[in-house]
């Protein structure tokens, strides 16, 4: 893809807001560390009701 001109800032400053995005979302959620313990929780069910 060619980029126009001033299309590689714009491209830098909509990073930069997707990073801060993703920065808030995490603080809301505790961190990644919560949900990666949630996950290993429904993978545990699923393997009980496997074994019944």
């Amino acid at each position: 893809m060619k980029e126009k001109k001033g299309e590689k800032r714009r491209r830098k400053e909509w990073e930069e807001e997707r990073k801060e995005k993703m920065e808030e979302k995490k603080e809301k959620k505790g961190g990644g560390k919560e949900r990666k313990r949630k996950k290993k929780g429904k993978k545990k069910r699923r393997e009980k009701v496997g074994m019944e």
